[in-house]
């Protein structure tokens, strides 16, 4: 399958041609998230160490409030 760039910033790409071209993937994921898909289905997104640091803090953040909203406090 060859990939596929379905907006600004992702990419549809087969797993095959993934594995062919790993070096290059791994290039593009700055700017780009990869949607892997086998068989023409989704199997895995790629995202940058820093887009995923990104998520781990908003997730941490969130959860903190949710806590404190709820009268849980984090000793």
């Amino acid at each position: 399958m060859l990939k596929i760039k379905i907006n600004e910033d992702v990419i549809i790409a087969g797993t095959s041609e993934f594995r062919n071209s790993i070096n290059k993937f791994i290039s593009i994921l700055k700017d780009n998230k990869i949607i892997l898909t086998n068989r023409n289905r989704p199997q895995a997104v790629l995202i940058s160490f820093e887009e995923y640091e990104k998520i781990g803090e908003i997730i941490e953040e969130l959860e903190d409030r949710y806590f404190f909203s709820n009268g849980f406090h984090i000793l």
